[in-house]
């Protein structure tokens, strides 16, 4: 094609479409409006519908997310709390476990009292069995087959003055308890209601050998206290359990005190526990008590099967820890079915309490919070979904009807709707990725306000619900808090400055609680420029009711003490205090103390003791028990009870060591008691020579080399003080 022909073409273009300036410079500006105003939709298009998605797969991730936390804290919540129930549920059964401990020891040491103090007591008599006193708690009377009334008379009438304290214990223990008393000599005392099984057919007293009976031949060859074992009542069948300990006269053994009760008294605890099914078995895994609600084993027979006998190995693994005296949680499957148990020992008497809880139901738990999480979550992604869709179908309308008008608001309108969609996103990105806490700060006066004002409820429920899940969990872990709250509270309570100022002598003491709390304390303090007053005590029980009878007690005693006048109120002073602290005692708690005070001046020592062990006094370099004639009842058991103090004087270079029977009494893994006359050998070996806390810390290795790793069962108090004199000052 030539030049001109070309040239011919363009004009007859131009004369076919001829348009003026005005026209298309609109035209142009129309055509360029359109091209910017779609590029503007297209990029404001795909960004929403790339938030779009991005929104609805965050939301999702983010409420499987939260659904997992849920499920997984609502499941170690749960665990939690089954072992938690099942350690409560094991000290309340050894709560009622050492109440019956505590009347035992009361009881025999009530009796050795008696039998050692006769010229403090009258005659009493004592009736042999009647049948009117049937359904009548009584103390009854009965011989064996070789003894003479007539030659025990005395004896007899003398240990009658514990039949008052029988009888009472028996009724404070619970419906069936037989409190007995059985003597060396031949005679034996119980007290129950049920005086008709003590006679013959013809309505003589039975001839009853006490010294024949397992429960006595057990607390005799142990020479302390000691359960019976579980046996079967030969009147009702029942199973019962005994309690039992020696008692003596002028430190010879004498005979043996017992306390037998139903185990259905202890089987309440059991019964009333918040799972629908728990047990507990015994040192060979017979089985004691079963709560089954929810039916899970069958061929049960309480006090005959022995759990070791199912044929299930993951079952009598768990028996055999239990046995073991182990504390923990496992999982069975019990006929197809998976449970969760946990146990925990009773080391009193040798049990193990076990609590189980359907496995099932953590995890019906588990999907349930799940479920409701991710309904949260879907609830809140579907909004958002319906916004965004809604959004865009009204920029599609908006680009039809508003063509004319995008050159000007085009870049607006895509910047209107796309940043906050994007802010949306970025913000709902960041709480998926676990930060609860964000809030979408989005004021577009819109629905798009509005999506972000529902994310930001949906973030306040799952918080919420979470927060809920922590408190209750953190609510159930308190518990264990406030009892070593307790124990700080009580160790503040014991003085910790020992005088180092001092140059007349040297004091220092220590307290090892058997559990998080005890009964045991220890005191020092001055009366007066040339006068240390100093005390230790030890409250029968243990934990937190020991604990605060030791803060009454000590509380009781030194006030007495700051309002004497001289020593020789210091008589008086344990006279008022044994008053005081029989007030009110319906848990019937008691307590020995050992006080004395030193003259610094003089070396004369002043002392009380009330029921407590002797204290160990070194005297030219060798230590020896300090002991008394007379010995008294300790606090809070007699309101009428009298107090006698003593006095010796000690030279520069002496030393007192005073301890409770925590220390005496410390076992080994083969129930070994410590004994005072090794505490005797050690002492002496460890010599005078050596500074006060360097010789408890001696005598304390020597306990632990002793116990071998045995748990310690009582609170070990020491102290002890070296007298050296003004002359040394």
């Amino acid at each position: 094609m030539d030049k001109s022909a070309k040239g011919w073409g363009l004009q007859n273009f131009f004369k076919k479409r001829r348009y003026g300036i005005r026209k298309q410079v609109q035209r142009l500006i129309f055509i360029c409006s359109i091209v910017a105003f779609f590029t503007v939709s297209v990029i404001a298009l795909a960004g929403m519908f790339t938030a779009r998605q991005n929104s609805i797969t965050d939301g999702n991730q983010m409420g499987e997310l939260a659904a997992g936390i849920a499920a997984d804290k609502l499941k170690n919540a749960e665990e939690r709390r089954l072992a938690l129930l099942t350690r409560e549920q094991t000290k309340e059964i050894h709560l009622q476990l050492q109440r019956i401990e505590d009347r035992v020891m009361l009881l025999s040491g009530w009796v050795s009292y008696i039998l050692d103090n006769p010229h403090e007591y009258s005659p009493q008599p004592i009736s042999f069995p009647r049948a009117e006193n049937v359904g009548t708690i009584t103390a009854q009377l009965e011989l064996a087959p070789d003894a003479d009334y007539g030659k025990l008379k005395d004896s007899i009438e003398l240990a009658a003055n514990a039949q008052t304290l029988m009888v009472r214990l028996s009724d404070i223990t619970g419906e069936g308890t037989v409190v007995a008393l059985g003597s060396e000599e031949g005679f034996y005392f119980s007290a129950d209601d049920e005086s008709d099984k003590h006679l013959t057919a013809d309505g003589r007293p039975i001839l009853y050998d006490a010294r024949t009976r397992p429960w006595y031949k057990t607390a005799k060859a142990a020479g302390t206290l000691v359960f019976t074992g579980v046996y079967n009542d030969m009147y009702s069948g029942k199973l019962r359990l005994g309690c039992a300990m020696p008692y003596y006269k002028n430190g010879e053994f004498g005979g043996v005190a017992d306390i037998a009760f139903y185990l259905e008294e202890i089987g309440e605890a059991v019964l009333h526990s918040e799972t629908d099914t728990c047990f507990v078995v015994d040192d060979s895994g017979r089985l004691l008590f079963l709560k089954d609600d929810t039916g899970i084993f069958s061929d049960i027979t309480i006090g005959q099967t022995n759990m070791l006998d199912f044929d299930n190995n993951e079952l009598t693994d768990i028996v055999k820890a239990m046995i073991a005296k182990e504390d923990g949680i496992k999982s069975v499957s019990i006929d197809g079915k998976d449970y969760i148990i946990a146990f925990s020992p009773i080391p009193e008497v040798g049990w193990s309490f076990a609590a189980a809880l359907d496995a099932a139901e953590i995890v019906n738990t588990q999907e349930t919070a799940r479920q409701e999480v991710l309904a949260i979550a879907k609830k809140n992604v579907d909004d958002m979904d319906t916004f965004i869709s809604r959004l865009i179908v009204l920029m599609i309308i908006a680009i039809v009807i508003s063509v004319w008008a995008l050159r000007k608001i085009g870049y607006g309108l895509g910047g209107r709707f796309a940043e906050p969609i994007l802010e949306l996103s970025d913000g709902v990105r960041e709480i998926a990725s676990g930060n609860l806490d964000k809030k979408l700060d989005i004021t577009t006066g819109d629905e798009i306000e509005y999506l972000a004002v529902c994310f930001n409820a949906m973030t306040d429920e799952l918080k919420a619900y979470i927060d809920n899940l922590s408190r209750v969990t953190a609510e159930k872990e308190r518990a264990a808090a406030e009892i070593s709250v307790a124990h700080n509270i009580q160790v503040g309570a014991l003085p910790q400055d020992f005088l180092t100022d001092r140059k007349e002598f040297e004091i220092y003491a220590t307290m090892d609680a058997a559990k998080g709390v005890g009964g045991d304390f220890y005191d020092f303090y001055m009366t007066d420029e040339n006068h240390l007053a100093v005390t230790i005590a030890d409250v029968s029980g243990k934990g937190v009711p020991a604990a605060l009878y030791m803060m009454r007690a000590k509380t009781t005693l030194k006030n007495l003490v700051t309002m004497a006048n001289n020593p020789d109120d210091f008589a008086a002073v344990m006279t008022l205090a044994n008053q005081e602290l029989c007030r009110e005692n319906e848990t019937m708690m008691f307590v020995t103390v050992f006080f004395a005070q030193l003259d610094l001046t003089t070396g004369e020592l002043i002392y009380v003791n009330a029921g407590h062990n002797p204290p160990v006094l070194s005297e030219n370099g060798n230590f020896r028990y300090l002991t008394q004639k007379k010995k008294h009842m300790m606090l809070g058991v007699n309101e009428d009870a009298m107090y006698e103090a003593h006095r010796l004087t000690i030279s520069p270079g002496d030393m007192l060591f005073l301890y409770t029977d925590g220390v005496t009494e410390a076992m080994d893994s083969d129930k070994n008691l410590y004994s005072e006359d090794r505490l005797e050998k050690t002492i002496n070996n460890v010599g005078v020579s050596l500074s006060v806390q360097e010789i408890l810390a001696n005598v304390r290795k020597d306990i632990d080399a002793h116990a071998n790793g045995a748990e310690q069962s009582d609170d070990i108090t020491m102290l002890g003080v070296k007298f050296f004199g003004k002359t040394n000052v």
